[in-house]
């Protein structure tokens, strides 16, 4: 996720509300599997299509890792 998102911030200038519009589109689903599937973690994979079931392992230390490099590097420096 995080190279994606970091490309897409870049292709739309780089600039404060590139990264606020990044954070407001993917970090959200993100955010609310938190609280459901690996409680405090994101899976390692989900299905493409609705509604996204989590597969693999619940705890993966990279997904959780991709979720905090955007939300504190390619999206700006606040969770919200």
């Amino acid at each position: 996720m995080g190279p994606f998102v970091e490309a897409w911030v870049r292709v739309r200038g780089n600039d404060a509300d590139a990264k606020r519009e990044a954070r407001h589109r993917f970090l959200p689903p993100l955010e609310a599997h938190l609280h459901t599937y690996g409680l405090n973690h994101i899976s390692e994979i989900a299905d493409s299509e609705s509604p996204f079931t989590p597969r693999g392992c619940p705890f993966q230390a990279w997904s959780l890792g991709e979720f905090l490099d955007c939300s504190t590097t390619s999206c700006g420096n606040n969770f919200s």
